[in-house]
């Protein structure tokens, strides 16, 4: 008996490092994925802080108060309920190729 669970654990063993694909739900991993990126909001305010940082003080905070206003409303109009973090393009390549190479 312990040789047939010794050499059903070897056998198991073989496949661990992919047990992902029968073990993930495929919409929660994606969506766990998409967590990982960084906020479009974020995204938008560096845009903005490098746009306008070479702006005295006063003229720096108002235009950058002005555009995160701007990306509030269109944020409570257009994206609620939308996921807003974007992942790398270099992860998400990352991904396609790891996810390829476990087809392979």
């Amino acid at each position: 008996m312990n040789e047939i669970t010794s050499q059903g654990s070897a056998f198991l063993d073989q496949f661990r490092q992919w047990d992902f694909l029968w073990k993930e739900d495929l919409e929660k991993s994606f969506k766990k994925f998409l967590e990982g990126g960084e906020d479009l909001k974020e995204i938008f305010r560096k845009k903005m802080h490098a746009i306008h940082v070479g702006e005295d003080e006063e003229d720096y905070q108002n235009h950058m108060k002005e555009a995160m206003d701007k990306f509030d409303f269109m944020n409570n109009k257009i994206l609620d309920g939308v996921t807003t973090r974007q992942p790398d393009l270099a992860e998400f390549d990352k991904k396609i190729e790891y996810l390829h190479s476990v087809k392979q």
